[in-house]
């Protein structure tokens, strides 16, 4: 199995390629610069696709990708637009493509708990605290707090601690899933960046 990285060169994509290899799998790498035409020429040759870009690209690289067949494992969040993500759910259904958002915490939070669910840490992604938090948010099931002042990362999902060496394990299993049994239901990708585009409209007017 051969599994392109799209955006290989950045940290994402070293992290992706890291555990490519670490699980023995064969992999290459292009990136969001290049041209369209020859990322889906190289694309094409693999046996699944992994997305590993800015958000602002995922969204175009999905619809690039949709109809060749081939499963796409895609960094959170798809995108941060309502309306495209309608439009990318909608590309997957007519080409019936076997797409995964990445969604690493699902492997270590109990579907079941209920408790406090906080995050706080200094530094984010570009994509901002709250769209940064998705799965955080995503998965909880009572209360969210999000703070971005602690110097160490701070983590609990539904009364559960997570340590940063969680993080990596659930990447880990994650991609083994992935890679044996690849696919999600976009319906539930789509209820989970409709719940966060909630959550971040509603912290919005609590600040104006």
């Amino acid at each position: 199995m051969s599994i392109l990285v799209i955006g290989a060169r950045g940290n994402m994509g070293r992290r992706y390629g890291s555990i490519l290899t670490y699980l023995g799998k064969e992999w290459s790498g292009v990136d969001a610069e290049h041209n369209r035409h020859f990322v889906k020429d190289v694309a094409a040759k693999a046996d699944g696709v992994i997305i590993a870009t800015p958000t602002d690209t995922h969204a175009s690289l999905i619809h690039l990708c949709a109809d060749l067949g081939k499963p796409i494992l895609c960094e959170k969040p798809l995108t941060k637009d309502m309306g495209e993500m309608s439009r990318v759910a909608q590309a997957v259904k007519d080409h019936a493509t076997n797409l995964t958002m990445v969604y690493q915490y699902k492997e270590i939070i109990d579907p079941s708990s209920i408790g406090w669910t906080y995050y706080n840490n200094w530094s984010h992604g570009k994509d901002g605290l709250i769209w940064d938090c998705i799965q955080i948010i995503g998965l909880a099931r009572s209360e969210v707090t999000l703070q971005e002042d602690s110097p160490l990362w701070r983590c609990r999902i539904n009364g559960r601690k997570l340590h940063i060496q969680d993080m990596d394990r659930a990447y880990i299993t994650m991609m083994s899933k992935w890679l044996r049994n690849p696919g999600q239901d976009i319906g539930e990708i789509k209820a989970i960046h409709e719940k966060v585009d909630a959550f971040d409209r509603e912290v919005k007017r609590a600040t104006d």
